[in-house]
């Protein structure tokens, strides 16, 4: 018998209202698979290629990110990208990027990390309250992929259309979602789960 699929790390997050009426700040706690992608010395063009022919990625540059397929690849160093996917399994992710191990290292962080989703009308207000970032649409625009500390959690930042993913690790969801329900109070907090 095989171990059971990894949760959420926040899985055990009842959904809730928390501060003020409304809800200016969505939490939720989308469930992904993540892969780590480091090219190995001198393979970075090829390793280009051969995203671009088995996953259909361009594999963005410094600060951004590209998506195809269901999946989207974030820049996260000089040659380190990880590949984030809703979860379909155990290793679908890792098998689906297999093709690209001649030139790269492939590190599975499904287990890892959690992604922690903020949206609402007023999620980037309430994420400055606790993130040192320019968070205006002209410095932080769609597709954007920042590093930053939030409250005393490093995470990795993607804006996406509808507001901002959080990755961080899991091990330090629960003290990261604290951080954003304290920071959203004033605006209405929902914990969607």
């Amino acid at each position: 018998m095989s171990a059971a699929e990894p949760l959420h790390a926040l899985a055990h997050v009842a959904p809730g209202h928390h501060g003020a009426p409304g809800a200016g700040l969505v939490i939720g706690f989308p469930r992904r698979e993540v892969v780590q992608v480091l090219a190995r010395r001198g393979a970075a063009p090829a390793l280009a290629a051969a995203a671009q022919g088995v996953l259909g990625l361009t594999l963005p540059g410094p600060g951004g990110a590209a998506e195809a397929g269901g999946i989207a690849a974030l820049w996260t160093q000089p040659e380190g990208w990880m590949l984030i996917a809703p979860w379909a399994g155990e290793g679908t992710l890792l098998g689906r990027a297999s093709a690209l191990a001649p030139h790269a290292a492939l590190t599975d962080q499904s287990h890892g990390r959690s992604v922690i989703a903020l949206s609402g009308p007023a999620w980037a207000q309430a994420l400055a309250r606790c993130c040192r970032l320019d968070l205006h649409p002209a410095a932080f625009p769609r597709g954007r992929v920042v590093g930053a500390t939030v409250g005393h959690v490093q995470a990795v930042l993607h804006a996406t259309g509808a507001g901002v993913e959080l990755i961080c690790f899991s091990t330090l969801a629960e003290e990261l979602l604290g951080t954003l329900v304290e920071a959203g109070l004033t605006f209405g907090v929902e914990v969607a789960g």
